[in-house]
């Protein structure tokens, strides 16, 4: 069984975008090199998976959240690291990435990680820090569906909020009466872009932040200011949504590219035949 992965990629935009021309210019957009032909021919990727066996190459997805070997760490690191931006240049808060140590209890690596984004107690509500936690999870994992993500909106950014929670409970008994020096927040993203209700409610809190920081104060366009800007992104909401989503959509469909290239068969005739 073949898999023409770029027709089925084409297909999920086509269900976010109805109308043609949105489809091709978000596909230029997202992707730096679009492939110049339509159905590339998979059998089988780089780590042993099988376009007859696994669903997940079946319908595209492998190489976003399945894939050992793919991008799909990038992704992630990639919605870190506009948030981190965010808070450091927009917001002037003194946010620390991958900050290591956190928890009371290390194990002998030391290699605890909680905060992908931390953020000081002084720019969080309630005066405690915060430990942004990102995850990107995939609504068409087996997993998720057995939790109907089909038919629940935002099901699989549910869950993965939920884990991330009880892996924080967790230490917070482990830690005992000193407690831990952060609030775990985790920032659940699906495979699609959507942000996970969670995630949403963080959010408002950026926009809480942002205007007591700005205060009364009507501040000009972004054009106007001089800063990064396009025609559609050009308040603080618009621009950093948009970031983060260009920056999730963008890194996957390179990863997928990538990826793709790398998994068809070799070709009998190639070009140095010809020379």
């Amino acid at each position: 069984m073949e898999v023409e992965l770029w027709s089925i990629w084409g297909r999920d935009l086509v269900e976010l975008y109805s109308d043609a021309q949105e489809v091709h210019m978000c596909l230029q957009r997202i992707c730096s090199h679009a492939p110049n032909q339509v159905g590339i021919v998979v059998e089988q990727c780089k780590c042993g998976d099988e376009a007859t066996r696994s669903r997940a190459m079946q319908n595209g997805r492998h190489w976003m959240t399945v894939c050992k070997k793919a991008q799909r760490g990038l992704c992630h690191d990639a919605v870190r690291d506009v948030i981190h931006r965010m808070y450091r240049i927009e917001l002037k808060v003194a946010t620390e990435v991958e900050v290591a140590g956190l928890f009371s209890q290390l194990k002998s690596d030391g290699q605890h990680r909680p905060a992908d984004v931390l953020v000081p107690a002084s720019a969080s509500e309630g005066g405690v820090a915060q430990a942004l936690d990102v995850v990107v999870t995939d609504p068409t994992s087996k997993s998720s569906l057995r939790l109907n993500s089909h038919k629940v909106p935002l099901k699989a950014a549910t869950e993965a909020h939920v884990r991330k929670m009880q892996g924080y409970r967790r230490q917070l008994e482990i830690a005992g009466q000193g407690g831990l020096p952060f609030v775990k927040v985790p920032l659940a993203f699906e495979t699609s872009g959507a942000m996970g209700e969670e995630t949403q409610q963080w959010w408002q809190s950026v926009l809480r932040l942002e205007s007591e920081r700005r205060g009364d104060i009507l501040l000009p366009s972004r054009r106007e200011l001089g800063e990064d800007h396009t025609w559609t992104a050009n308040s603080f909401v618009s621009f950093w949504l948009q970031s983060i989503s260009m920056a999730h959509a963008r890194m996957q469909a390179e990863s997928v590219l990538l990826w793709v290239g790398k998994c068809q068969p070799a070709v009998e005739n190639d070009l140095d035949d010809w020379r």
